[in-house]
């Protein structure tokens, strides 16, 4: 995938998700998780509202 378009991508998932830093999940997570264990986790975030 050319840097523009992953770049792209990353953008509309940080549009869509609330997850504070989604490239986290993607790039740095040790163990590595797959695209969609990724998006899962995301998805899941619920942030605190105090």
């Amino acid at each position: 995938m050319p840097d523009e378009a992953g770049a792209e991508l990353l953008d509309e998932l940080k549009k869509i998700l609330l997850y504070p830093r989604v490239s986290d999940l993607l790039f740095w997570r040790t163990p590595e998780l797959t695209e969609d264990e990724a998006i899962d986790e995301a998805l899941q975030y619920q942030p605190f509202v105090g």
